[in-house]
């Protein structure tokens, strides 16, 4: 790499995928209104904005895929704000689960007429899937590869260990 080469500020695109619990969602609504979010926008309502920072972004493409009670949403764009991509999917699951009306994503993209703050969805479904360069490809390096599946394999013993004390805790209420 170049010796002024900004891994933040070179970046040309970034794909975020949020893994959802929501068995209260409905397909349809969560697809269809997801879409008002793609194009140039103020995305005030949906960040935490720091000072001074230009709040408007472009979304390339957002995509929902339903996975049982899952939902893997993709979000790409040139960049992000802090927040931004946990705040959508929080919008998302309002509209989805018919706690807000659907234009009401058009309200909120309108801080100047709008304002209203809402919390982000949890950090533990968000991560970063790409990141595009010019002229940059990645090649995928094996080790780090296997480092990272040994980690989250010992990450989802522990949190299916908790599943099943939760369950029975839930049975013993009965």
């Amino acid at each position: 790499m170049p010796d002024d080469f900004d891994p933040r500020r070179d970046a040309v695109g970034r794909r975020y995928r949020y893994l959802l619990y929501a068995p209260d969602v409905i397909e349809r609504r969560i697809a269809l209104h997801s879409q008002l979010f793609v194009g140039m926008h103020d995305f005030t309502n949906f960040s935490s904005v720091e000072p001074n920072k230009n709040p408007v972004r472009t979304i390339k493409s957002i995509s929902v895929e339903k996975r049982g009670d899952i939902y893997a949403i993709d979000v790409e764009a040139d960049s992000f704000l802090w927040n931004m991509v946990r705040k959508i999917v929080t919008g998302m699951r309002l509209v989805g689960s018919n706690k807000r009306p659907a234009q009401w994503i058009g309200q909120m993209l309108k801080p100047d007429e709008y304002r209203e703050g809402i919390p982000p969805a949890l950090a533990a479904g968000l991560y970063l899937m790409k990141v595009d360069y010019p002229g940059i490809e990645f090649e995928e390096e094996k080790y780090s590869k296997d480092r990272a599946y040994q980690r989250l394999f010992h990450s989802f013993e522990w949190q299916y260990t908790v599943t099943e004390i939760y369950r029975e805790f839930k049975d013993s209420m009965k």
